[in-house]
């Protein structure tokens, strides 16, 4: 005769004690079964983890470029193009550190969004680390000449 538990988180909880117990009485079993299920959806996994891990970089970017991800500097919205950004250099050291991308992100939530970082676009992200100022900021402000704005650059960074 089957249990009857006055409420459905009753029944939760007994299926999960349940559903412990077995998986500690049958170990190897279960973690073959595990590897068979792993193997046989494969291709499910990947696409699975690509979307969680596209919704995870959309909602971060959207955290630092509200209400929709876009680059700071030339405005580009394509997800695709976004980077996040360290403002104060050294990314590669810092994600070495912390991880790269989905562990990245799940750093960045976990640390509840520190400061410290921007939205830019490859290649304005490319420029600001390569050059130090972006060729956007030329664009922008025609009236410096390029040499002021690098050396503006230099004592910025």
């Amino acid at each position: 005769m089957p249990k009857k538990y006055s409420t459905e988180k009753e029944r939760k909880e007994a299926r999960k004690k349940s559903r412990q117990a077995f998986q500690r009485q049958n170990r190897e079993k279960c973690r073959q079964w595990n590897r068979e299920w792993q193997t046989d959806n494969a291709q499910y996994r990947a696409t699975r983890d690509r979307e969680k891990n596209r919704e995870l970089r959309i909602f971060v970017l959207s955290h630092y470029s509200p209400p929709t991800p876009r680059c700071r500097c030339c405005g580009e919205t394509l997800y695709e193009f976004l980077h996040l950004h360290h403002k104060e250099g050294g990314g590669n050291k810092h994600r070495e550190e912390v991880g790269r991308g989905a562990n990245f992100y799940k750093w960045i939530i976990k640390q509840d969004f520190p400061l410290g970082y921007e939205v830019l676009c490859a290649n304005c992200d490319e420029a600001e680390g390569h050059y130090g100022i972006c060729p956007h900021k030329l664009l922008h402000h025609p009236d410096e000449t390029r040499e002021t704005l690098c050396k503006y650059a230099e004592t910025v960074k």
